[in-house]
């Protein structure tokens, strides 16, 4: 009877094998046949250029501010169609166009990528990826890359001049330099001048020497037209490269009166003083050294007595003496310096009588 049982559980095993080795046998045959399948099929992936592979779009040397256009082109490596989907900007000063949004295998992916310089005041080198998808539901990636190199090509060393003058003083010229930066000959410098009226402008080219940069000496003066009388001038001196590229220089001439009085206006009449004095002030490198150096001149005499006294330290005063008080009238004092050539009013102001 045991041998029975032994035989019914041997049996028993035997099935419980054979059925175990199915399903693995079956298993196995339906992973071989999936991975058949997938096999003949291409699978999604997404092709990165490497960086030695990517396509660089150079706008070189350009200006600050300006406005820039570049074309780059990039064959398709597909062998299907590709459709364009959408950039990744790495700045906002860069905007890409893409001519075909559709490319045929083996056919030519056109992009133009328009800089705008205005707020970027480094140099530019950001990334731009181009995405397409595969008309076989992979992804192609396009890497673009947009340098540019920010400064103007034209230097100039100088960017204002100033000059403080009296009244007659001759002023002395100012120079300055421009340089080509560019590393290509000009030969010829523009320039945009709003000063004939005010300054002369003299332009003589440099030579260039051994691996010196082509360069230009300009001497800068005001007029003498411009010192005759008090007061501000202000130009500007622009410097263009053929480029377009842009240099300005801006000038301020300033001619103060050889003297000043202090108060500059006095008031005479019935509720003023008859007599006073003012301080004198000298606006010149080489002042007079005693009163008997330069001549007040005195337009209304009839009316007013004027003269200058020299003090103890060496500053000098003025003093005036209202003789009649008629109608009101205002009058300007004339300064003499024969030592100096300066022939100048001096801006006081008399108010005298009822006003």
């Amino acid at each position: 009877m045991y041998k029975l049982f032994d035989k019914f559980d041997m049996q028993r095993k035997l099935l419980l094998w054979a059925g175990g080795a199915g399903l693995v046998v079956f298993f196995l045959t339906i992973c071989f046949c999936v991975l058949t399948t997938l096999a003949g099929c291409d699978s999604p992936k997404e092709i990165r250029s490497s960086r030695e592979s990517e396509v660089v779009c150079d706008y070189g040397v350009i200006a600050p501010g300006t406005r820039h256009s570049e074309r780059v082109t990039h064959g398709n490596p597909r062998p299907n169609k590709i459709v364009f989907e959408r950039f990744i900007v790495g700045c906002k000063c860069l905007k890409p166009r893409i001519a075909e949004r559709t490319v045929d295998p083996g056919g030519t992916i056109e992009i133009d990528i328009d800089l705008d310089a205005a707020s970027v005041p480094q140099d530019i080198d950001f990334p731009i990826d181009c995405i397409f998808a595969d008309s076989r539901g992979g992804t192609f990636l396009l890497q673009l890359r947009a340098v540019a190199k920010i400064r103007s090509e034209l230097f100039v060393d100088r960017t204002g001049i100033q000059w403080q003058l009296y009244h007659g003083q001759l002023a002395t010229p100012a120079s300055l330099r421009v340089e080509n930066r560019s590393g290509k000959a000009w030969n010829k410098l523009g320039f945009r001048e709003h000063v004939k009226d005010s300054f002369s402008v003299d332009v003589e080219r440099v030579a260039p020497g051994t691996n010196a940069l082509e360069s230009w000496e300009v001497r800068v003066a005001p007029l003498d037209s411009m010192i005759s009388s008090p007061g501000t001038t202000q130009r500007s001196l622009e410097f263009i490269s053929p480029g377009g590229h842009s240099g300005k220089v801006s000038l301020q001439l300033s001619v103060f009166p050889p003297v000043r009085l202090f108060p500059d206006r006095v008031f005479c009449g019935p509720d003023g003083p008859i007599e006073g004095k003012l301080t004198v002030t000298f606006q010149m490198l080489d002042p007079p050294r005693s009163s008997t150096d330069f001549i007040l001149r005195n337009p209304i005499p009839d009316q007013l007595e004027c003269g200058v006294d020299q003090l103890d330290s060496g500053e000098f005063q003025m003093w005036y003496r209202l003789t009649s008080l008629g109608a009101p009238f205002r009058g300007e004092l004339v300064l003499d310096i024969p030592s100096h050539g300066v022939s100048a009013d001096i801006p006081l102001v008399i108010v005298a009588g009822k006003q």
